[in-house]
């Protein structure tokens, strides 16, 4: 099954082109985010692959700018061993299965579909997350709880327990954000009713 999804932030300062593809061994995701809320503008490119459990196991980035190009490239094995490119272990990531990107909601779909779209409260997760445009890395931790159900949308409380940060967003059937108040809206071909 072959996908695309754009999402805007809020404040119109970003776009994103998300296209990926779900097939019987893989899931492969490329996307391209324009940045123009500082100085210059920034281009940002990633690339991702999960096995078929929608474990992470590939992801590269690379943010140009005027200044010096960022590149960023991990790999992990699935069962929470992360290395850089070069074959590095990076140690301090150990035991997190998911990633996050500041700068993309795609991400939520990690844990959302890794776990079969849960109903009661995934337990606190660690996860990879990765600063953009730095690109640096931080291990995180992540609970989603399903809150309700709207025809084939569902809205789920996403909590960073090490920031105490917490928001509550809509997906669609695919686990796609569809709203992320404050953050990132998606286009959709068709107007969605999400009321309360």
């Amino acid at each position: 099954m072959h996908m695309d999804a754009i999402w805007r932030s809020w404040d119109e300062s970003t776009l994103e082109h998300l296209s990926f593809d779900i097939k019987d061994t893989q899931i492969i995701a490329n996307s391209v985010i324009t940045a123009t809320s500082g100085v210059h503008p920034i281009c940002i490119s990633y690339h991702l692959i999960c096995d078929k459990e929608w474990r992470t196991r590939e992801v590269s980035l690379l943010v140009s700018h005027e200044e010096q190009p960022r590149f960023l490239h991990l790999l992990s094995d699935g069962e929470g061993n992360w290395s850089y490119r070069d074959g590095d272990p990076i140690a301090e990531l150990e035991g997190c299965i998911d990633i996050d990107l500041s700068i993309s909601p795609f991400t939520n779909i990690l844990p959302i579909r890794r776990l079969h779209f849960p109903i009661r409260p995934t337990n606190a997760m660690p996860v990879v997350y990765i600063d953009v445009p730095s690109l640096s890395l931080e291990r995180g931790c992540q609970r989603y709880t399903h809150l309700k159900r709207n025809g084939p949308l569902v809205k789920y409380s996403f909590e960073n327990l090490y920031k105490g940060f917490t928001k509550e967003f809509w997906i669609d059937e695919h686990g796609l954000v569809i709203d992320y108040p404050g953050s990132f809206r998606r286009k959709v071909e068709v107007e969605v009713e999400v009321a309360e």
